[in-house]
């Protein structure tokens, strides 16, 4: 099992449950009735999202996405961490502005170029507006980190409350 979550966009696991999905995810779910008060959960069917209480959250605060489903025979509860769902929207659809916006700046570019044309500021533009990309980037990773103690928490929680067979490698 690996527990160093950095560096990854999204973090995921896998973990064995044994004999079915449904018997696994109602394990949990009742493990996580108990302790309500430190785990808040919303449960559909065999998909679960747990995070941390509200008292202890913060911006980068995980939020643990659950599946509950048999892949070939072993059945699997697949974990997958991500911040709050507006904060995760709101980094795409920045990413997509950035990365969409430098690109036309170094069409743009390319485009003074052609004429004969100084595209310098266009080719700034271009660089700033990627170099904000990788900033976001950076900043996201930054809250990776301050979030990975929460990240075992929660990992550790359906770990125990699951008793797995073992973590597939």
């Amino acid at each position: 099992m690996s527990t160093s979550f950095p560096g990854r966009i999204r973090p995921t696991f896998d973990l064995a449950v044994g004999p079915t999905p449904d018997e696994a995810a109602a394990r949990l779910t009742a493990a996580l009735a108990a302790a309500r008060e430190a785990y808040p959960y919303q449960v559909r069917g065999r998909h679960l999202v747990v995070t941390v209480a509200p008292g202890t959250r913060h911006f980068w605060s995980p939020w643990l996405t659950l599946e509950f489903q048999c892949d070939g025979g072993s059945c699997l509860a697949r974990g997958r961490f991500s911040p709050k769902p507006t904060i995760w929207t709101a980094f795409m659809l920045s990413y997509i502005a950035l990365l969409t916006s430098g690109s036309f700046a170094m069409m743009f570019a390319a485009s003074m170029l052609l004429i004969g044309e100084a595209p310098a500021a266009w080719i700034l533009l271009a660089i700033a507006l990627y170099g904000s990309a990788l900033g976001l980037y950076l900043a996201s990773q930054a809250g990776q980190r301050l979030a990975v103690e929460q990240m075992r928490e929660l990992r550790g929680f359906v770990e125990a409350s699951l008793c797995p067979i073992g973590p597939d490698p």
